[in-house]
């Protein structure tokens, strides 16, 4: 996957998904919106129609030995039961084409394709009707454009290939994308990816095989699949990061498919409480994790009332993912001790970057003055001044994306005057963090090159150390 879009400039593909990733749906003209309902009314009227034809039923038999180990909530046209997402769309496109009944917009067919994934990834919640509408018209867009790019229908199924499984893969990752607000460069991803899955050949014309209903579901499938992956990339991103980074004894917040994440990167289940259904708010973690379905959930409350202050980012537009320290007295008295804390550490800062025990670089030294360093950190520091003088080389935090309000975690320090005893130094200071209790014993310290000794203090920094009792 790109890391970030070609330094040379976006490509076609970069383009079109910056468009789509950002596009309004008060942008779009009337007749884009009245068509876009009109293949929705259409799509879902075939599929219900074909949801217990022959070749529906095959596709369901396969689906279901495919997920006997999963579970899923997406419906199936016609069907009582239910599959996980990207089975269910490869049932419902393959119904909706099973009788011919379908549109033949897009790259042909693209309703069976597109509509496929919208039903798919709707019952996960949180899609409007805005958000279906600008989910068909974005899907049949990538679809027409690659069927043209590939010289148009009649020269493109000419050569053997079937346009609606060829093409159709990109219809549906574009949906789902827009459905699961990627941003444009994961947008870009899931094109990129569902490049790799497509495909599609008229060899059923020789036998009248069932082969041509089934290609609109599978390349709902796996456009879906691609949007997921691509997805996935920030969700790991910020998996990997509150693991790493969060207190090991913090709950945090989140919807399943994060929740999912995190118990991959090694967080035991009691430290998840699941939103949705069962757990309608996120009273009892320290930290939220802010997806986009997080954010449909709580709308303005998530900020206002619930999780303030963002201290890591990851992604960017409606894709990003945003953690966010909980306030459990409430947004207004978070702020308030957060500006108490402000001055206390601006006091104490400045009193250490004073003190004659300690020598700052200019760097650490406005960071001090400024009160952006975390007061674990700054009542750590003048504790080991105390044992022998110390030199700040540099203050950071390991926190992208994080607020301006969020201090510095980490510090870069080694002991003042070099020698033969420097490394026994401050392997005795290393001995005196490592000794330490919470919340002042550290997430990470070690000594690296340069005899520099890193100590770095796990999120959401604590509010109150410095006021005392």
């Amino acid at each position: 996957m790109a890391e970030t879009m070609n330094a040379r400039g976006p490509s076609l593909t970069e383009q079109l998904a910056l468009y789509w990733a950002n596009a309004r749906f008060e942008e779009m003209p009337a007749q884009a919106i009245q068509l876009a309902k009109r293949f929705l009314m259409d799509g879902l009227a075939a599929g219900v129609a074909g949801g217990r034809s022959e070749v529906a039923d095959v596709a369901f038999r396969a689906a279901r030995v495919q997920a006997e180990a999963a579970s899923g909530a997406s419906v199936l046209w016609g069907r009582r039961e239910t599959l996980p997402a990207a089975l269910a769309a490869m049932v419902n496109g393959t119904a909706m084409h099973a009788l011919e009944l379908d549109d033949f917009g897009g790259c042909g067919h693209s309703g069976a394709v597109v509509l496929s994934v919208l039903s798919a990834l709707a019952a996960r919640g949180g899609v409007s009707g805005k958000d279906a509408v600008m989910a068909i018209l974005a899907g049949y867009d990538h679809a027409a454009r690659v069927l043209e790019g590939a010289g148009g229908y009649r020269p493109h199924n000419e050569r053997g290939w079937h346009s609606t499984g060829t093409c159709g893969s990109f219809g549906a990752a574009a949906a789902s994308a827009r459905l699961l607000r990627l941003d444009a460069e994961r947008f870009a991803d899931a094109l990129g990816i569902a490049s790799t899955f497509t495909g599609g050949i008229w060899a059923f014309l020789d036998d009248g095989a069932m082969t041509k209903r089934f290609h609109p579901g599978r390349a709902a499938e796996n456009g879906l699949s691609a949007a997921l992956l691509a997805a996935a990339a920030t969700r790991d991103q910020a998996a990997a990061w509150i693991a790493g980074q969060v207190a090991a004894d913090a709950i945090v917040a989140c919807d399943p498919a994060m929740c999912a994440a995190l118990q991959a990167a090694g967080l035991p289940t009691g430290r998840l409480i699941v939103l949705g259904a069962s757990a309608a708010d996120p009273l009892g973690s320290d930290v939220i994790a802010a997806t986009a379905a997080v954010r449909s959930q709580f709308g303005a409350r998530l900020e206002s009332v619930y999780a303030p202050l963002i201290i890591a980012s990851f992604g960017s537009g409606a894709g990003r993912i945003d953690i966010r320290a909980v306030a459990p007295d409430g947004a207004a008295a978070y702020q308030a001790a957060l500006t108490a804390d402000l001055r206390a550490r601006i006091t104490a800062g400045r009193e250490l970057a004073g003190n004659r025990r300690v020598s700052v670089s200019a760097a650490a030294r406005a960071a001090l003055d400024a009160g952006r360093v975390d007061p674990r950190l700054l009542l750590t520091l003048a504790t080991l001044a105390h044992g022998q003088p110390l030199r700040i080389v540099a203050f950071g935090d390991p926190s992208p994306g994080a607020s301006p309000a969020v201090p510095f975690r980490s510090a870069e320090i080694t002991v003042a005057g070099r020698g033969d005893g420097t490394s026994a130094r401050l392997r005795s200071l290393l001995s005196f963090v490592d000794a330490q209790r919470p919340p002042y014993l550290p997430a990470h310290a070690g000594i690296g090159g340069g005899s520099v000794l890193t100590v770095e203090y796990a999120a959401p920094s604590p509010l109150g150390l410095l006021s005392g009792p």
